[in-house]
């Protein structure tokens, strides 16, 4: 959460207030949310402190320290685009830091050569992933234990940032990830990454705007494909007459980690929180009426010709539910203390035996909503999806990633849901709880991958970790499974 903006929104739900009585009773609901967040800031700094310290310590991959004992090196602010923030951090494994050579790449994303320069070794996967933060925070080196422990599995991890909240929209800050897949697919094989298996990784909002840039690319390629000739871009009309070049070619996966595809619903749960205007989402999304043009989930079942709540009426979630759940999570917490890491109890949430099959959650749309242009043909170009969520999560409940799957499932797009019911794994473990190796724990043969199984809405149970050998050594399981998944070695 961003104070400063948070501030902001305090003082406009204050001013909607109706009388001094409702005023002291909503100060008193912000001043605990607020505090709230200020413990969960403060019980981060020994991970910040952590981060900062791998992040200062790993070798540049171009230094002839190679990759150091961590068996990893890093590129620090590689320019993808013209902002300030259009850079990211490409972490590579330790043979690719010591067989890669130096070489000038494009900040503009012009079109490489798919084959590195001799010397390159062969490609391999990588992880673009993008942050979250409400859309308004978030620092590279806030991942680099994460990075660090993919580019220690043998993949090569690119940490991307983009322009924040108030300075950009959502919008803004779509079109900028766009940008950065698109440089990634052109010079990533300079860091010893194969183009072909790039997979797009991204966290709560960096989900969302993931998602977001997979729905834009598909449009383009639909308009692509009724051209003559087309060889993976395509001109569109600019602003002011001019040309700009889309770039339509997709990422090999996506994994959604613990995102947000309602935003209308999301809404309805972060207003039952108490921390709607403490919250930048419905700011940076432009407010309520862009919320369609800007739900990946609902975007997809309107391709798909269908709502939920025509396609199950009984199984709906019903106007309200949302922010009810939400206010339930509200007042737990209250009673637990108020701590941000207070997990909810077994109740909080409602039961999610069966996976996402038993509860269909998806409102309609409203009838005036515009034609969103995107069609099951164009979900047809999407790249299979991995989601990820917790049931514990009640920053981004795991409904948020039902939604998503049941919409995807409805366009036909491959799609397996991770849903984690460890207490443990909350909405930050996702991208906190990577442990990088230390040096007397590397160089030893990776253990067998677990898989999950074919099959949706999966349930992660507790697995053993292998604590004497392997790359997957000490991860918990949903990371374990995704750098599985990055790597080809789950069905």
């Amino acid at each position: 959460m961003s104070f400063s903006e948070a501030f902001k929104g305090a003082q406009v739900e204050l001013g909607l207030c109706n009388g001094s009585k409702e005023k002291l009773f909503t100060l008193g609901r912000i001043a605990r949310a607020l505090a709230a967040e200020a413990l969960g800031a403060v019980s981060m700094v020994p991970y910040g402190y952590r981060a900062l310290q791998l992040y200062r310590t790993l070798p540049d991959q171009s230094s002839s320290a190679g990759s150091s004992t961590l068996n990893a090196a890093i590129t620090k602010d590689v320019r993808y685009g013209p902002q300030p923030r259009n850079v990211m951090d490409i972490y590579v494994p330790g043979t690719a830091a010591e067989t890669c050579q130096d070489s000038a790449s494009s900040a503009d994303g012009s079109l490489a050569p798919s084959n590195g320069p001799a010397g390159v070794p062969a490609g391999a996967p990588v992880a673009l992933f993008c942050h979250g933060g409400v859309w308004a925070t978030g620092e590279k080196w806030h991942y680099s234990p994460l990075a660090t422990r993919l580019a220690q599995s043998g993949i090569v991890a690119c940490v991307v940032s983009y322009t924040l909240y108030p300075q950009a929209s959502a919008q803004d800050m779509v079109a900028e990830l766009s940008q950065a897949l698109t440089w990634t697919l052109n010079n990533i094989h300079q860091h010893g990454g194969d183009p072909d298996q790039v997979a797009a990784l991204g966290h709560s909002a960096g989900a969302h705007m993931w998602a977001m840039v997979l729905l834009e690319r598909a449009r383009a390629a639909r308009r692509a494909s009724r051209q003559p000739r087309h060889t993976g871009t395509t001109l569109l009309a600019g602003a002011a007459g001019s040309n700009r070049q889309a770039d339509y070619r997709m990422p090999a996966k996506f994994f959604g980690m613990a995102g947000v595809y309602d935003i209308a619903e999301h809404l309805q749960y972060e207003a039952g929180r108490g921390v709607r205007y403490l919250s930048t989402m419905e700011r940076a999304l432009g407010g309520e009426g862009q919320f369609p043009r800007q739900s990946p989930s609902v975007i997809l079942s309107r391709a798909a010709g269908v709502s939920a709540r025509e396609a199950s009426p009984s199984r709906a979630l019903m106007p309200g539910q949302a922010e009810a759940l939400g206010a339930r999570v509200a007042e737990e917490r209250g009673s637990a203390g108020g701590g941000i890491a207070v997990a909810p109890s077994a109740a909080t949430l409602p039961a999610a035996k069966g996976g996402c099959d038993g509860l269909q959650l998806h409102a309609s749309l409203p009838a005036a909503a515009e034609d969103l242009d995107f069609s099951l043909e164009d979900a047809r170009q999407l790249p299979p999806c991995r989601l990820y969520s917790s049931r514990v999560d009640i920053t981004v409940p795991w409904m948020q990633s039902c939604l998503m799957e049941q919409s995807l499932q409805a366009c036909k797009v491959p799609v397996q849901h991770r849903m984690y019911e460890q207490p443990c794994v909350s909405h930050a473990s996702f991208v906190t709880d990577w442990q990088p190796l230390s040096a007397d724990k590397l160089g030893m043969s990776e253990p067998t991958s677990s898989g999950l199984g074919s099959g949706t809405a999966q349930f992660a149970r507790p697995m053993q970790t292998d604590t004497s050998s392997g790359s997957m050594q000490g991860l918990p399981a949903f990371a374990q499974h995704i750098v599985e998944d990055i790597k080809g070695q789950s069905p």
